[in-house]
């Protein structure tokens, strides 16, 4: 008889934390929330979190990942990107999840949870056809900290603006360079 967990069950418990974490800081400064606390939410065992993470900050992380890995599934569907497209896909994704952002601003954990950004960058502009000269660390970093910064100042201003505006506002400050 195997006594391990299924796959099933250990992604199903993951699931479960991250859902109890993001319902704690609804009502509870992050730096308040305990393991106990997430724990009792997820209606699971100390054991059972330690299992799965060391620490809160990854489930955080976790769920930073599944979105990032969601968003990027987004992009392969696309045939042939551009900039804007992927621009476009990803701003508008960032606002489909604004609750997860709201969390993350009241919170002040944007940096904790958008660090995936440089590797979604990269995927995506591996799709994109730039010049043969275009130096592609460079822009990948440039782009990433780009995008990172204005999401970040997006979500603190209640992402008045629409992913299309946002998304013609950052390539005409691109077309001055």
């Amino acid at each position: 008889m195997n006594n391990h967990p299924s796959k099933k069950s250990k992604q199903r418990s993951r699931n479960w934390m991250i859902q109890a974490l993001m319902e704690l800081m609804e009502d509870k400064a992050y730096s308040e929330i305990t393991i106990s606390d997430l724990c009792k939410q997820a209606d699971l065992t100390r054991a059972t979190f330690y299992r799965h993470f060391k620490c809160k900050d990854d489930v955080l992380i976790a769920y930073s990942k599944v979105l990032f890995t969601e968003l990027y599934g987004e992009i392969e569907k696309q045939d042939q990107l551009t900039l804007e497209k992927v621009l476009l896909i990803y701003f508008t994704f960032w606002q489909k999840h604004k609750d997860y952002c709201r969390l993350l601003i009241q919170s002040q954990l944007t940096a904790n949870s958008l660090h995936c950004s440089l590797q979604f960058v990269k995927k995506s502009m591996k799709k994109i056809v730039f010049p043969p000269d275009i130096n592609r660390k460079q822009l990948e970093i440039f782009v990433a900290g780009g995008l990172y910064s204005c999401i970040e100042v997006w979500m603190a201003e209640g992402m008045q603006e629409m992913p299309e505006e946002l998304c013609q506002n950052v390539l005409d400050c691109l077309s001055v360079l």
